[in-house]
């Protein structure tokens, strides 16, 4: 499926085809330790027809871990207080096989280098941005 062009009937359609996914919406598990940055980016999520974890910390995105049966996809800060995105997603990636990983950062790219081929969104960003990035993880978008 392309990458929306911007009208509203495009991002409609490609919301709708984030949620007819499966049986279920595609669940993102959000980390964000910026109170604003997570609860606008929940709602471009929540709008684009993701279900929506949030999480202010690394510490508690274990914690909703271990009690979530199902998570698509992790979008995480890469720093944080208290834990770093990089490590939290190793964590969660060892325990759930195929789970899909964005990393967001409003710092260079060269804070973290092992991400050298990781899906890395650089704040800010546009709702557009982080729904291409999220379509081109679960394969709606491919290039």
């Amino acid at each position: 499926m392309p990458f929306p062009d911007g009208t509203p009937a495009a991002f409609a359609a490609f919301a709708f085809a984030a949620r007819s996914l499966g049986t279920s919406r595609v669940r993102v598990l959000l980390v964000e330790d910026d109170d604003l940055v997570r609860e606008v980016t929940a709602e471009m999520l929540e709008e684009a027809g993701y279900e929506v974890l949030v999480a202010a910390s690394a510490a508690e995105a274990e914690r909703i871990s271990a009690h979530t049966p199902v998570i698509d996809i992790l979008v995480t800060d890469i720093i944080m207080p208290g834990g770093n995105g990089v490590d939290l997603a190793r964590r969660l990636s060892r325990r759930r096989h195929g789970l899909k990983t964005l990393f967001t950062t409003g710092y260079t790219r060269h804070i973290a280098p092992e991400l050298d081929d990781a899906p890395i969104l650089d704040k800010p960003y546009h709702r557009d941005a982080l729904i291409h990035a999220l379509g081109r993880l679960i394969g709606l978008e491919t290039a």
